[in-house]
């Protein structure tokens, strides 16, 4: 217990950590609470058979692993606090849009777009816990920001079916995406975000002491 108070303390004291921390709380939660009604709206809402909510599922995979396949070059041409913001835009947006979407032909490649938001943004996050947390304390951190997520996200599960059941099938999911979009006015607060230069050669030289 004494370890896993270290990991909560540090992160909590870390403040760009902790704000990104809670955007992935927010995203998660928010996704979970779009992402719950995405079969009902494909098959209910629409009229699709169920084959077309697996067709769905396919566009989401093919952005996802766009994402990944480009992430080195978005790197080389955009800084990270950019990239992070062009990952909720896209998220937010997709989300937005499929909840007001008439077709399952503009769901499809919405939620592909969404996608390679989704691990864009897993991608800056992983890489600034690498880069910032002492490798000591990274496992305990790392167990910190992953429950907050997930609890983020055991909301948003939750409040999607009492919403759909209570309002309509696309409330959540219009919801959802507005909560991210807003979570963009957090983004600035997180501060310069590129990691350090490598010290020069030199500078690693050790001067011997006098004496």
């Amino acid at each position: 217990m004494a370890e896993v108070r270290e990991g909560v303390r540090w992160l909590y004291r870390h403040k760009q950590l902790r704000l990104v921390a809670s955007l992935s709380a927010l995203a998660g939660g928010a996704s979970a609470l779009g992402i719950t009604m995405m079969a009902l709206l494909v098959t209910r809402t629409l009229g699709e058979p169920t084959w077309a909510y697996g067709a769905v599922l396919a566009t989401g995979v093919a952005g996802g692993t766009a994402a990944s396949m480009l992430a080195g070059r978005i790197s080389e041409r955009m800084g990270r606090r950019a990239r992070i913001a062009l990952s909720f835009v896209l998220m937010g947006s997709s989300l937005l849009l499929m909840g007001l979407s008439p077709s399952v032909f503009v769901v499809a490649p919405l939620f592909a777009l969404g996608n390679f938001g989704v691990v864009t943004w897993n991608v800056q996050a992983i890489s600034l816990r690498q880069q910032t947390v002492p490798k000591e304390l990274l496992g305990r951190v790392n167990s910190c920001y992953l429950m907050l997520t997930r609890i983020g996200m055991l909301i948003g599960a939750g409040l999607s079916g009492w919403i759909g059941a209570t309002v309509s099938v696309r409330t959540p999911i219009v919801i959802a995406g507005a909560l991210i979009l807003a979570a963009l006015i957090v983004i600035p607060r997180l501060g310069d975000l590129e990691p350090a230069p490598a010290p020069a050669a030199e500078e690693l030289a050790v001067e011997p002491s006098a004496g």
